[in-house]
């Protein structure tokens, strides 16, 4: 069986081809007719008619592809950053050595979670604090040590 692809269009543009073949169908035309005028196989009409019969027209309409959801806003990413960079001590995070003010994974982890109930893997964290323009050296030069 050949891979299927995803059709081209934006979500809006797929469900209002589903809406003008459910038009379609509900003048009497048939599964094949349907398929050639949108030029689409005869299984999906049938799965749109299916829909259609079982959940009205509001079954055709566009959904979000599926995926992670989505992380941080950028606005977000900058009120962390200043949480970051003013120490885990700040935060409740209070180690042994209260000198070193570290910033363990697990506690970025638990702070993103707290504040915006977002979760991320620990690993995945530094790569996060990167990508928001902040590094080891950046968290360092305001005293503090970054602990994994």
């Amino acid at each position: 069986m050949k891979p299927t692809k995803r059709p081209k269009g934006s979500p809006a543009d797929l469900a209002s081809r589903r809406a003008d073949a459910a038009r379609l169908l509900s003048q009497g035309r048939s599964l094949s007719e349907v398929a050639d005028k949108f030029n689409v196989s005869v299984s999906s009409v049938r799965r749109w008619k299916e829909a259609l019969t079982q959940g009205g027209i509001e079954a055709l309409e566009a959904v979000n592809p599926p995926g992670p959801k989505p992380g941080l806003s950028a606005s977000q990413k900058a009120d962390l950053a200043e949480v970051f960079m003013r120490g885990a001590a700040a935060s409740g995070y209070e180690k042994k050595n209260k000198k070193k003010n570290k910033w363990f994974a697990k506690d970025i982890v638990d702070v993103i979670e707290r504040l915006y109930g977002i979760t991320y893997h620990e690993k995945y964290i530094w790569r996060l604090l990167r990508k928001m323009g902040i590094s080891e050296p950046d968290l360092r030069s305001h005293g503090f040590r970054v602990a994994q």
